[in-house]
């Protein structure tokens, strides 16, 4: 259940309810979606937002960020 996506460049964040926060990159030669990293803690994230480049704030449905 994706609530959210978020772009810079070719990177892509998908924030998920089940899954947290999943980082994919668009590889335009091979017109692909390759994930690159994911959070190994399962959240239910209802929001995030891209700091910069590499790193995402997100928070989820208890009150944590």
């Amino acid at each position: 259940m994706i609530v959210g996506l978020q772009t810079q460049g070719s990177r892509i964040i998908v924030s998920d309810v089940q899954e947290s926060v999943i980082y994919v990159v668009y590889k335009y030669a091979d017109n692909r979606l390759i994930p690159l990293c994911d959070d190994m803690v399962l959240r239910s994230t209802t929001c995030t937002t891209m700091v910069d480049y590499e790193t995402v704030a997100g928070g989820d449905k208890f009150g944590n960020l």
